[in-house]
């Protein structure tokens, strides 16, 4: 039931500002506020106020659950030990001989037992017989090399992507689900690895600790972890000498090396309950008893007793625990319930059942009002996906309209110097009507890569997030921009605005993800993704034919029979089209009368002109091909021949020494103009370079 004031309407939002600040008086109806971004509407002080408080509650609600989880596991625990302690008390009694050696703790249980990488040298790998499976399950790594469905780079040969690796017997590959699975397996192992104590050979003592090291210095540990990762996920032991289990923990050493102590400090996972985790929510919150909290700490004490040298491996929550109170609840302001009594954690004794405190949890939940679901979803889906509630990333709000007014206002504002872009943009705008081609599947597929990327989802490594963000959906298998954008026909004028705007908001993502994550640089990878794009349709659209809006002074150009005449083309033109164009498409001479020196040259005119009026190209558009490619190494040239098939005649070899760095460069300027990289791409390629260098510098 709602309460309304009587001196207000039922659609009235009108307001008046506070005395003072008569000039700032504006009335704002629905659609004015329906309108305003999340970033508008939070400059607003009650409306910050309103989020902020809402962001708290559900907090607290994961919190809540996550105590009940863990109530609910040492429930289990006990009924289990108890169990045990009775088939036990019969076998004593069964046997006189028997003695007791130790005090039956939780951690003693049998879903506990070989939870950690043991140490006894008396460890045998299991032998896994080639016998019948076919060459695709790859047994051996160079087995790699030669199939066709793991794509190895010439630039890195020894860099195997292992979710194109790791087969079924058959030899299928695996699906996204297996292979985050057993990301999570080798993160549990990884981490039981980094909490060994110092080996004793001080010459390991003080270096990172890479696979190398580990298989020097803790060799039956090592051995023990293989085996672990093998026993939990079989599809790994379908291989020679643990090679693929090694193969994927080995990076995510080099990626990581603190303790899980250390870890701890920093994670928000809010499944993993310690003591003093729990000491610091009560104390901040005071939500559950004494005697719940002395519970939860005696369970975790007791947990804990037997993983002095190796971590516990850390549990999901069960979002259905949050969802179900989240359900059938509607927004709006939210403050936060007194709830009674205050926690105050002493070390008294537990007196109070288990049961009895389950609903008292579940009692002090139905007091939490519910934040609406986007708030919930926001905060709990990243736990449930392998990410912590720290690390979850909100990017709904960022959005580009795919209009042609839009993109062009966007380019002129964040990347003012994409001339080749604005260009196609406004010729794209003069002649609505000259292609109205439809995209291929591979072009919608790859547009919709792009769309769909989720910083927070889990598939995603950190190889491709923060200053990289948009490497993953450029360049993932084999599909690329390069090898996608093949020909006007196949994009189209509105998959081609689809694909400016959805690389746009990828730029934008990778700015809002950096800011969250506090990472400083004015370099995006994203950016030279975008440059890349607009020069390959910008090219494809004059190879296409497509008119050519030049600079100040310039004509009106098109060089294919499909375009509509000049003179067609300008008594087309809105008057409302002309008002809106950018500086480089203002005017048109000699429109009705183009020379024979109009027609486009793909040579001569492959790059736009700048918007100074000039007739001077671009730098960084119409510089000499062979300046450019030749800043390429010679494996960079090599891998864009093959890929392109450009050396058909020639016995090149895999990466044959015979063939000196000018003869590359030679191969590809003598190829097609569709097939040489433009500058943009050149840029790319380079920076990928400069980002892998620096990542292995800091390894």
């Amino acid at each position: 039931m709602s309460f309304q004031p009587s001196n207000f309407s039922d659609f009235s939002t009108n307001f008046s500002l506070p005395s003072g600040s008569a000039s700032l008086h504006q009335s704002f109806t629905d659609h004015d506020i329906a309108g305003l971004e999340l970033s508008e509407l939070m400059k607003n002080r009650h409306v910050a106020d309103l989020y902020t408080e809402l962001r708290r509650t559900s907090a607290q609600v994961v919190k809540l659950s996550d105590v009940q989880t863990e109530l609910m596991q040492v429930m289990q625990e006990n009924k289990q030990l108890t169990q045990e302690l009775q088939a036990l008390k019969s076998e004593k009694s069964r046997s006189p001989s028997f003695v007791s050696t130790s005090t039956l703790m939780p951690s003693d249980s049998v879903s506990h037992r070989g939870g950690t990488i043991s140490q006894d040298s008396s460890i045998v790998s299991p032998p896994v017989p080639k016998k019948t499976y076919p060459f695709t399950v790859l047994w051996n790594k160079e087995d790699c090399k030669k199939d066709d469905d793991v794509h190895i780079t010439v630039a890195n040969p020894e860099r195997i992507p292992m979710d194109q690796a790791v087969r079924h017997e058959n030899g299928d590959l695996i699906s996204s689900a297996e292979w985050h699975a057993i990301q999570t397996t080798a993160r549990v192992v990884k981490n039981e690895l980094l909490s060994l104590p110092p080996p004793r050979d001080c010459q390991y003592r003080n270096i990172k600790r890479t696979k190398k090291v580990f298989k020097a210095a803790y060799p039956r540990e090592w051995e023990a972890a293989m085996l672990k990762m093998e026993k939990q996920q079989p599809l790994l032991a379908l291989c020679s000498d643990h090679w693929k289990a090694e193969y994927i923990i080995g990076p995510m050493l080099l990626q990581q090396h603190k303790p899980d102590s250390e870890l701890d400090n920093d994670d928000d996972d809010v499944s993993h309950v310690s003591t003093s985790a729990t000491n610091t929510r009560a104390s901040e919150h005071g939500e559950i008893s004494a005697s719940m909290a002395s519970q939860v700490s005696v369970a975790n004490k007791r947990r804990h007793v037997h993983s002095t040298s190796s971590s516990k491996p850390k549990k999901k929550p069960v979002a259905g625990v949050v969802s179900q109170h989240a359900e059938g609840r509607t927004s709006g302001p939210v403050a936060t319930p007194a709830l009674e009594p205050q926690l105050s954690l002493t070390s008294a004794p537990v007196t109070m059942p288990v049961e009895p405190q389950l609903s008292a949890i579940g009692n002090i939940l139905a007091q939490v009002p519910s934040a609406p679901p986007s708030v919930v979803a926001s905060v709990i889906s990243p736990s449930v996906s392998g990410l912590t509630v720290k690390s979850a990333i909100d990017i709904s709000f960022i959005n580009v309209d795919p209009s042609i007014e839009n993109l062009i206002d966007a380019l002129s504002s964040s990347h003012p110097d994409l001339i080749s872009g604005l260009e196609l943009l406004n010729s794209m705008k003069l002649t609505p009507v000259f292609d109205i081609s439809s995209p291929t599947s591979e072009v919608i597929t790859f547009i919709e890569r792009i769309e769909n990327a989720d910083p927070n989802s889990p598939d995603l490594s950190e190889d491709n997030l923060g200053t990289v963000w948009g490497h993953y959906q450029f360049t993932a298998g084999s599909m690329t921009s390069s090898s996608t954008l093949v020909s006007w026909d196949g994009i189209g004028s509105e998959a081609a605005r689809r694909l400016i705007a959805t690389t746009i908001k990828t730029c934008k993502v990778a700015r809002h993800v950096c800011f969250v994550s506090g990472i400083k640089t004015n370099t995006y990878l994203s950016d030279a993704y975008l440059e890349m794009t607009v020069e390959i349709l910008w090219r494809l659209w004059k190879a296409a034919g497509g008119p050519v809006v030049k600079g100040k002074g310039k004509a009106f150009t098109s060089s294919d029979s499909r375009t509509m005449s000049t003179a067609d083309a300008i008594t087309s033109i809105p008057d409302s089209s002309a008002a809106t164009l950018t500086p480089s498409a203002t005017t048109l001479v000699n429109v009705s009368q183009p020379s024979a020196n109009t027609g486009l040259s793909m040579n001569s005119d492959s790059c736009p002109s700048n918007s100074s009026g000039s007739g001077k190209p671009m730098a960084n558009s119409n510089s000499d091909p062979r300046a450019y490619i030749t800043s390429l190494n010679r494996d960079e040239l090599f891998e864009w021949i093959i890929d392109r098939k450009l050396a058909v005649n020639m016995k090149l070899g895999k990466k044959s020494s015979s063939i000196k760095k000018d003869k590359l460069v030679s191969i590809i300027l003598s190829a097609e103009a569709t097939a040489q990289p433009s500058k943009a791409e050149v840029d790319v390629i380079v920076q990928q370079r400069k980002l892998k260098k620096m990542a292995t510098s800091r390894v």
